[in-house]
């Protein structure tokens, strides 16, 4: 019984994390469009646009940041659901929280290169660092991040499919949405065009991956929350 009622707590604050860091990272996006909009392409323009909407843009880093650090923890509670579903489920638990822990590193480090890209706009600009430092980091935003993001919603799909934690449709969910976030890594040959579409750093490659990995882990926690207790 205590075992039973343990899971059900971990089941509740992993679905409470997984709601979170989709709610705060909506909520940052919403800060970071409507305070700055799309960056400008240019070295000074971009320098420009950084300087101009500089505090929506810190305020979305720090959302993020906070978000990126609740989706650390619904892994770490998939993989402690995952494992506990069965014997021999110890891998599987512990590659889906690997990834997603390796997404969650890779967010923190771009955002990272963005928000001083931002603070040397505001305080010493040096042109040719600012874009250099922003493009990188929208660069790692797209398809370095999107290829585990991919392989996080695969290794998902096969825990879900060897540990019978969710129902069947869990399991698909998460092959589509690897399959949607692969995707996104043809941008990589689109050359350089922060306010571009399909380029290495415009906006498929930094949202296109994202929606999948959202949808996902908000369904899943839906899910969790919902579960009947065992017994």
């Amino acid at each position: 019984m205590g075992q039973v009622l343990s899971s059900r707590h971990v089941e509740r604050w992993t679905g409470v994390a997984g709601i979170a860091t989709v709610v705060i990272q909506l909520v940052a996006f919403g800060v970071f469009n409507s305070g700055a909009g799309r960056p400008a392409a240019g070295e000074a323009e971009l320098r420009a646009f950084l300087r101009s909407g500089s505090a929506a843009l810190q305020t979305s880093f720090l959302l993020f940041f906070v978000a990126f650090a609740v989706w650390i923890v619904f892994f770490s509670g998939l993989r402690t659901l995952i494992a506990r579903a069965g014997p021999g489920l110890d891998f599987p638990g512990t590659t889906v929280f690997g990834l997603g822990a390796a997404v969650c590193i890779l967010g923190l480090v771009f955002l990272g290169m963005e928000a001083a890209a931002t603070a040397n706009a505001v305080s010493r600009p040096d042109n040719a660092v600012i874009y250099a430092l922003f493009m990188g980091g929208s660069t790692l935003n797209g398809a370095p991040t999107a290829v585990p993001a991919a392989a996080l919603l695969g290794a998902s799909g096969w825990a879900f499919s060897r540990s019978h934690l969710l129902s069947r449709w869990a399991v698909w969910l998460s092959w589509v949405a690897a399959i949607l976030a692969l995707a996104s890594v043809r941008a990589l040959y689109g050359g350089d065009d922060l306010g571009g579409i399909t380029s290495a750093d415009g906006l498929v490659a930094d949202i296109l991956w994202y929606l999948p990995l959202y949808i996902w882990s908000f369904a899943v926690s839906i899910a969790l929350l919902r579960k009947p207790v065992a017994g």
